[in-house]
């Protein structure tokens, strides 16, 4: 038996439809954020909307209605949260306010709510100070030059709960202490006006003052190779290759030099040739020696020192461990005579 079953009734299938979205339709509220320029993310509340999911939040602009400056792309939305977020770590954010518009869009279209967040960032409630904006010393002279500290100048005066300083780029031989703003001289700084600057991190942001500190540091020591008489200046010795020569001592001011250490030119001591360049491997080192602490250099009997000018360098250590190098002070000419000129 063949059964044949017929049906006239068709179901009734709809395409479904997603609202299409507007901003007076499906508004959009913020809670609008003030807040100082911490270090590290700044981020709102998620907003409040009724919307037809599935939906999306999107960043269409930021701008400053105060002109201020800031890294637009540091302004980023979630696009399921609709919260927004500024990536301040690298301090990109200024005093001032910020308004961003956000478009919410499903697959019917997308609703653009202009001015829907505004961000109001307020000045860090920090006072840098230091206890001497001037200060000389000594080319040798180390140890705390002056202190910056911070007034907390908030309404309350109990706003900033952490600090930290630390200098931007500083000269050679100068240190701040992170915990208590010390700014030290130590070894190297160089003779002259020194200028520092500081930035102050806190956890309501970051404060910069430029040139906060001078330190003067005073002149370098100074040395003066002389002949035997110990006063007519020593221009250049005139050597032969393996006669033994010993130079007066030398006329420092400035420093009293316990120590001694020579340094040779490429031409006496060359642990790294160019073969490139015809360049061999060569040390006569051995065959110079320093008194200490007078400072008088030696040159050995039967040294064979190569022909020619040599420019040496002698670095001079005091009893407290000070070190100043004084570049190519003795110059010897190795020739078949031997005088001083």
């Amino acid at each position: 038996m063949i059964l044949f079953v017929g049906c006239d009734e068709s179901d009734d299938i709809q395409k479904y439809e997603q609202e299409a979205l507007t901003v007076s339709g499906n508004p959009l509220t913020y809670t609008n954020l003030t807040s100082y320029p911490v270090v590290g993310p700044i981020e709102s509340s998620a907003p409040a909307g009724d919307f037809d999911a599935p939906y999306r939040f999107r960043l269409l602009n930021a701008s400053s209605t105060t002109g201020s400056s800031f890294t637009k792309a540091a302004f980023t939305v979630d696009p399921d949260s609709g919260a927004i977020t500024y990536g301040n770590a690298a301090n990109t954010i200024s005093t001032g306010v910020y308004s961003v518009d956000i478009g919410i869009s499903n697959s019917n279209g997308m609703a653009v709510h202009e001015g829907a967040y505004i961000l109001t960032i307020l000045d860090v409630p920090v006072l840098v100070n230091i206890d001497a904006a001037q200060v000389n010393a000594g080319i040798f002279e180390q140890g705390v030059m002056a202190t910056v500290s911070y007034t907390d100048t908030s309404a309350s005066g109990s706003v900033v709960t952490s600090v930290s300083y630390a200098l931007i780029e500083p000269p050679v031989g100068f240190s701040i202490n992170a915990t208590t703003g010390a700014i030290s001289k130590g070894n190297g700084a160089v003779s002259g006006p020194n200028q520092l600057s500081v930035q102050v991190t806190t956890n309501t942001g970051i404060i910069i003052v430029q040139n906060i500190l001078t330190v003067v540091v005073g002149a370098p020591p100074t040395l003066q190779m002389v002949q035997q008489d110990g006063a007519t200046a020593l221009t250049k010795a005139v050597i032969s290759p393996n006669t033994a020569y010993t130079t007066a001592a030398p006329l420092v001011d400035g420093m009293s030099p316990t120590a001694w250490e020579i340094i040779f030119p490429k031409s006496l001591v060359n642990s790294e040739p160019d073969v490139s360049a015809g360049e061999t491997a060569i040390d006569f080192s051995s065959s110079f020696s320093v008194e200490e602490p007078s400072g008088k250099v030696s040159i050995a009997a039967d040294a064979g020192l190569p022909g020619g000018l040599h420019t040496l360098s002698l670095k001079a250590t005091n009893a407290t461990a000070n070190e100043y190098t004084f570049e190519d002070v003795l110059t010897i000419e190795v020739e078949s005579r031997w005088e001083t000129t």
